[in-house]
């Protein structure tokens, strides 16, 4: 995890860092298994092994988009709430993959996602990422209507952008009630 913080100092680039990964995580579990595995109970996967998958998958920005989404999907299976792993775990490696689905124009399967991230973490009673998470739905619904004529204006952007406002403010997230009170 070492190539992790060379890659925030911007000493290597992200393929690189993606390499080493790799290789990292080739020691313990190859990743032509993980990808193979047909449900989650085919390969258990430490949280460190979790980890290296999603900063594998983020960090990759090459043509195999579809690689990708593949390996996050595979994470997915191991991150079922009633199955294992903590919730922040859960919360950061599941926005990540509901963000990287979105990006691919898998809108829906990312809102589900987004949802579920939700739930559990109201069921945790957690609310650092309900803004990141409402705002994801906001902005899978708004491409969505790019994209097609047949989707009615039902959400009020600029009431579920000042929610996303209110709970980023709540969490002391300044960072984040400055991008969702710019976007309003």
């Amino acid at each position: 995890m070492d190539c992790l913080y060379r890659f925030k100092k911007r000493e290597i680039a992200s393929d690189e860092c993606v390499n080493e990964l790799k290789n990292a995580l080739h020691y313990t579990v190859p990743l032509e298994s993980i990808l193979n595995a047909k449900d989650e109970s085919d390969v258990y996967l430490t949280h460190a092994e979790l980890g290296c998958l999603y900063s594998i998958a983020m960090k990759s920005r090459d043509e195999a988009e579809e690689f990708n989404i593949e390996l996050l999907q595979s994470v997915t299976r191991q991150c079922i709430p009633e199955y294992s792993i903590d919730i922040s775990l859960y919360e950061m490696i599941m926005s990540g993959v509901a963000s990287r689905l979105g990006n691919a124009g898998e809108y829906g399967k990312a809102t589900a996602i987004s949802m579920k991230i939700i739930q559990e973490s109201l069921g945790a009673r957690r609310m650092s990422i309900l803004h990141h998470c409402l705002y994801d739905v906001l902005w899978n619904w708004m491409e969505t209507a790019k994209k097609s004529t047949s989707v009615e204006s039902g959400i009020p952007v600029a009431q579920e952008l000042q929610k996303c406002v209110q709970l980023a403010r709540l969490c002391k997230e300044t960072f984040y009630e400055e991008f969702y009170s710019g976007k309003l």
